[in-house]
């Protein structure tokens, strides 16, 4: 989906203007005429509300967006998504970004349970006086649902969506929104999924979630679709199996893993614009990069790691991939 309704672009602008911002310059500066947030039917650019939510982020240095009490400064979930990019599973990945949250803020409470259902999301807003019309409580169950469903690679199809308020008159944006049946004057706010989903495991590298993040708000405004691709399947085998980073599987042996001829999978991942030399060398580089700026591996361990015969023909990959040496990534 490629626009949204500009209930959601009018109604980013109130917490921005009780603190002060220019909500004319705002609007100019995401190229969005005031025509457009005056018409109640209009529709606006997923582009266009993503520079104006990032504009609200930056020039307050809140991503609360000015709906609470006390800032959550810029890269706040950024931390939060590296904190838990790493967990086993989504019902880990949900209670320790909860408890992330729970030591950054009062403003947010949220919580995660298991029930006979399925799972189940809750937030809520802890003065709800700024956030009357629940633009931020909405837009923060979006959030989490898109990062839980882009991180282990597949859309996590809610079951119901639940709202402590009667129903809006920007409802009709539901079923784009939570694809799902939407119940209103609920006892909580919540989301509730199946229990399928709870024990999938996050399937993105260090490097996605670096473009992920960088792209933000723009990677969940849109429901992110089953990412089924050959190249995706390879990378989270070659992950997983940590144990064989230095001796990858040979092509035709991945091949009869996959239940594919190797003319037929070299043909697949032609058509989605790779190959398994490119797959094999961004696992290894995204690997590296953990390896040496996060857990501060040294760089001839890194190397054999790896399957490199010489630190030197390690740092000289490592270059190709990153436009730096090790040593100077991790000073970087």
């Amino acid at each position: 989906m490629a626009t949204v309704t500009s209930h959601y672009a009018r109604e980013a602008l109130p917490g921005a203007a009780r603190k002060g911002l220019d909500v004319d310059q705002l609007l100019v500066d995401a190229g969005i005429s005031q025509e457009l947030i005056d018409a109640a039917d209009s529709r606006v650019h997923t582009e266009q509300l993503t520079r104006l939510i990032q504009s609200i982020w930056v020039l307050l240095d809140d991503e609360f967006m000015g709906y609470t009490s006390h800032r959550a400064k810029l890269g706040t979930f950024g931390m939060m998504c590296q904190l838990v990019s790493r967990c086993e599973t989504i019902d880990a990945l949900f209670n320790r970004g909860i408890k992330y949250y729970s030591f950054v803020t009062e403003d947010i409470v949220m919580d995660y349970r298991e029930v006979e259902t399925g799972r189940e999301f809750i937030v809520t807003m802890a003065e709800p006086a700024l956030d009357p019309v629940h633009f931020y409580q909405e837009f923060w169950i979006v959030i989490w649902h898109r990062f839980a469903s882009w991180i282990i690679g597949q859309q996590i199809k809610l079951q119901a969506a639940y709202f402590a308020y009667p129903e809006p008159a920007h409802s009709a944006e539901f079923k784009f929104q939570f694809a799902c049946p939407c119940f209103f004057n609920a006892d909580k706010t919540k989301i509730c999924f199946s229990n399928q989903y709870a024990s999938l495991a996050p399937v993105r590298t260090q490097r996605e979630l670096a473009q992920f993040l960088k792209r933000q708000p723009a990677g969940v405004l849109t429901i992110p679709g089953d990412d089924s691709s050959l190249t995706l399947r390879i990378k989270v085998a070659l992950i997983n199996d940590a144990e064989t980073l230095n001796s990858f599987p040979e092509f035709d042996d991945l091949a009869a893993t996959l239940h594919i001829s190797s003319p037929t999978l070299r043909r697949k991942l032609k058509d989605e614009g790779t190959s398994y030399q490119k797959i094999k060398d961004s696992v290894r580089c995204d690997i590296a990069i953990e390896k040496i700026s996060v857990q501060q591996m040294a760089v001839n361990d890194v190397a054999q790691l790896l399957g490199f015969a010489e630190p030197r023909s390690f740092t000289r990959a490592f270059k190709q991939w990153t436009g730096v040496t090790p040593s100077v990534y991790r000073r970087k």
